[in-house]
């Protein structure tokens, strides 16, 4: 049985009252939908708001979905938007957190951590710091294809679907978002 059958089959018995179902549907893209909001939202506990989010309008909708679609695709796509209202709601209270407009903490950021780190575990996080940072200077248009498919483990095709944008656009801003990604990781 394939993921969008086992996903359809979970959804009838969710729909038709079934907890475990509906618990089983919402396990398997949890972590993927949660993953993809920390790295969209560029912090965990905006990404445990909008993952909250968008699983009660995933169940208070559940009626509405087309089953000819998949459920994933229809997951980020609401997460997606969650998202999105997140941070205009966000931007318009200021100082309503420590977060800087470049993503980081003030409060955090100032904390010196003191403890001793091996020099792989530190060259990783370099690494993992510059890349988070490159893609946090992306255009969103490119950051979030980027995402859904590195964080989301997307497909091109259901990618299109999630931001309604037709397969060949999502592959071209794929593909220019990692050659731009290459070149800001490249500069000295």
């Amino acid at each position: 049985m394939d993921e969008r059958a086992i996903d359809n089959a979970l959804l009838k018995k969710a729909i038709r009252g079934d907890d475990d179902s509906l618990r089983m549907l919402f396990g398997r893209h949890m972590d993927a939908v949660y993953g993809f909001l920390v790295r969209f939202l560029g912090s965990s506990s905006d990404a445990d708001d909008v993952t909250q989010e968008t699983f009660i309008r995933l169940w208070k909708n559940l009626k509405k979905f087309d089953t000819a679609k998949s459920f994933r695709t229809w997951a980020f796509g609401i997460a997606r938007n969650a998202a999105i209202d997140h941070l205009r709601k966000r931007k318009n209270v200021p100082f309503s957190s420590f977060d800087g407009e470049e993503g980081g903490n003030v409060l955090t950021d100032s904390i010196a951590d003191k403890a001793d780190l091996p020099d792989a575990f530190v060259a990783r996080k370099q690494d993992a710091e510059e890349l988070r940072n490159a893609l946090d200077e992306l255009p969103p248009a490119y950051r979030e294809v980027v995402l859904l498919r590195l964080d989301g483990d997307l497909q091109f095709d259901e990618i299109g679907e999630t931001l309604g944008q037709p397969m060949d656009t999502v592959k071209s801003r794929y593909r220019r978002a990692l050659a731009m990604l290459k070149n800001m990781l490249e500069k000295p």
